[in-house]
């Protein structure tokens, strides 16, 4: 028996940002435990957006994406001894390559932050 019928429209570009953000505050709160402060920068997030959104699965895939493009690449970086606790980080992207830039730190948002190397 059908009683409704629901009918689902697609993310739009803004709502897929605000995943994007929810999921990465949830990121740098994983990594704090680390004592590692990480800040993720403007065009990385428009980056994972656009890896992690496919209109037919709307915003499924972004986690995934997350995953193999930030998470296993940092946890690569620390397991090598390129980043240790205390250290801060920006993660960026560069031509479609995700990147660790060490000791740097990047205004983004509100936040209020320094640029040292």
């Amino acid at each position: 028996r059908l009683d409704e019928i629901i009918i689902f429209s697609s993310l739009s570009p803004v709502t897929i940002q605000k995943i994007v953000d929810i999921q990465l505050e949830q990121m740098r709160n994983r990594i704090r435990n680390r004592e590692i402060d990480v800040s993720f920068s403007v065009e990385l997030k428009k980056f994972l957006a656009s890896r992690g959104y496919d209109s037919q699965y709307g915003a499924r895939p972004l986690k995934r994406a997350m995953q193999s493009l930030v998470l296993d690449p940092l946890a690569q970086e620390i397991i090598a001894g390129r980043i240790v606790n205390g250290d801060s980080v920006l993660v960026d992207v560069k031509d479609g390559v995700v990147t660790f830039a060490k000791g740097v730190k990047k205004i983004i948002g509100r936040q209020k932050t320094t640029v040292t190397k």
